[in-house]
C-alpha cells in the first residue's frame, strides 16, 4: 500500500464534514475515529474518486440484501428501523454528499423530530480491499479510544465508544451513530451485518 499524505486524509474529515455527517457538533473523538479509518484504510488519497453526485444522493429504494461492495447504508439499515430507534418517524434518508466517498465511504443520515428539536441517527460504511487491510484500519481506530468498550458476538470484531458502535465485519467497517442507547445500536448493528452477507 502506497504511503498516504495526511492532508490528503484530513482535507474531506474535518469539523464541518463531522458536522455534515451527523447533523450535530461531534466530538473530537469521532472526527479522530473516521480521519484515522481514512488514513489506514484506501478511502482517500491517489483514488481520484469524487463525491457522490446529487443522483446518488436521491432517497434510497428498499432492497433486502446489500452485499459489502455495494455500500448502501440506507440499506444496511432502513427508515423502519431507524424510526423505531429514534423514537419517531425519520424524514427521506440523507445522503450527505460531503460524507460519501464512492466507492469506498458511504453515509446515510436519519432524522426525526424530538421535542424542540431533532434525533440525528447516521449510518458509515466503509470498504477495504482485504480483510487484513480491513483489520488494520479497525485496530488503529480502536487504539485511539483507550476506553473503548469491547461488544462480543457482533460482526468480527466490534467496540463502542458513548453512542457510536463500531463493528468490523470481513473487508467492510460500520459505524452506527445516533441518539439512543448502546442495545437499540447492537440491535441495528446485528441486522446490518446480517445484510452484509
Amino acid at each position: 500500500m502506497a504511503a498516504l499524505d495526511w492532508s490528503d486524509c484530513a482535507a474531506p474529515l474535518g469539523a464541518s464534514h463531522m458536522s455534515l455527517v451527523t447533523g450535530s457538533r461531534v466530538p473530537g473523538g469521532f472526527r479522530s475515529l473516521v480521519l484515522g479509518l481514512c488514513c489506514f484504510l484506501p478511502a482517500c488519497g491517489g483514488s481520484g474518486d469524487a463525491p457522490a453526485d446529487k443522483a446518488s444522493s436521491a432517497a434510497p429504494q428498499p432492497t433486502s440484501q446489500v452485499s459489502s461492495a455495494g455500500l448502501d447504508p440506507c440499506a444496511l439499515v432502513t427508515s423502519a428501523e431507524a424510526t423505531q430507534a429514534l423514537g419517531a418517524a425519520v424524514g427521506p434518508a440523507e445522503r450527505p454528499k460531503e460524507a460519501n466517498y464512492p466507492p469506498r465511504m458511504a453515509t446515510c443520515r436519519y432524522v426525526a423530530p424530538r421535542g424542540q428539536g431533532v434525533a440525528v441517527m447516521s449510518v458509515l460504511v466503509q470498504r477495504s480491499d482485504t480483510s487484513d487491510q480491513a483489520r488494520r484500519g479497525f485496530q488503529s481506530a480502536k487504539e485511539q479510544f483507550p476506553g473503548a468498550e469491547p461488544v462480543p458476538g457482533l460482526g468480527d470484531d466490534a467496540f463502542a465508544v458513548a453512542n457510536q458502535l463500531n463493528v468490523l465485519k470481513g473487508t467492510v467497517y460500520l459505524n452506527i451513530t445516533g441518539d439512543f442507547d448502546l442495545a437499540t445500536s447492537k440491535t441495528l448493528a446485528q441486522s446490518a451485518v446480517e445484510r452484509l452477507r
